[in-house]
């Protein structure tokens, strides 16, 4: 007696509430897809896994995962449009999912122009607070959001000097967007200490802005940090030339040559 209420009023349950039922069903098959298509991205079998994803979000919409994998994927075949438009609907989802509005400023700024909306979103994740926790010797996500924070820093230096170049505006604008970029690479280099693209980078902003003290000092930071990089041994040889130090000019010179 029992069994046969239980079914009657799953059957009535069924009946009354069809969308609920459907709604469920697609998820579950949708989960099914991103199963499926994670199997193929990691055989990287692309084509496949498009197609399985694209499955998945038309079943699930709401998985954020899904359209995250499906943004690596059309980057890979650079489509960036498909690229970025699937990494909003991930973070749209999941707000605090850094990593895909780290990837949608990378592409927007590095591959459309669109560099506001990369800064936006650098500005989304420094903004960004995430429940820290730390067990010892077991897990800790400490490490992680502070080097996201300082990567977030990082690429909004690298939007304002993109947007400083390539932007056709009077000299006035890429002023300030090369000192927008100098205070967010200061920024970087406070968290990430020992980086050095951060510490290059600053410096090379410092030299555009010919604060020509402080972009020597960094030069000689970033080549600490990596003495065989010849992009800083090069460009303080030009600084060191351009203060008519011609002799550790053609020093620097040399290291960045050999």
């Amino acid at each position: 007696l029992f069994t046969l209420l239980l079914i009657g009023a799953i059957g009535a349950s069924v009946y009354l509430y069809p969308d609920f039922y459907r709604k469920q069903i697609d998820k579950i098959m949708g989960v099914y897809y991103v199963y499926k298509g994670d199997k193929a991205y990691r055989a990287l079998k692309l084509n496949k896994a498009i197609s399985y994803y694209n499955r998945a979000v038309t079943l699930y919409p709401e998985h954020y995962g899904a359209w995250y994998n499906l943004g690596n994927i059309y980057v890979v075949y650079e489509d960036y449009f498909s690229a970025v438009d699937s990494y909003e609907k991930a973070f749209e989802l999941n707000p605090k999912m850094i990593i895909a509005r780290m990837n949608y400023g990378i592409v927007s700024a590095g591959k459309l122009g669109d560099f506001d909306g990369a800064i936006n979103q650098y500005d989304e994740i420094i903004k960004t607070k995430r429940h820290l926790l730390s067990i010892p010797f077991v897990y800790s996500n400490r490490r992680s959001y502070k080097l996201n924070k300082g990567l977030a820093y990082y690429n909004k230096g690298v939007a304002y000097k993109q947007k400083s170049v390539y932007l056709d505006e009077d000299y006035r604008y890429r002023h300030q967007y090369l000192v927008k970029a100098l205070e967010a690479y200061k920024d970087a280099c406070k968290i990430l200490k020992k980086d050095y693209d951060a510490r290059y980078n600053l410096a090379l902003t410092q030299h555009l802005l010919g604060n020509y003290k402080d972009a020597g000092l960094d030069y000689c930071k970033a080549i600490e940090l990596a003495p065989m990089n010849y992009e800083a041994h090069y460009n303080l040889a030009v600084l060191l030339r351009h203060l008519k130090y011609y002799k550790e000019s053609l020093d620097e010179l040399e290291k960045a040559t050999t």
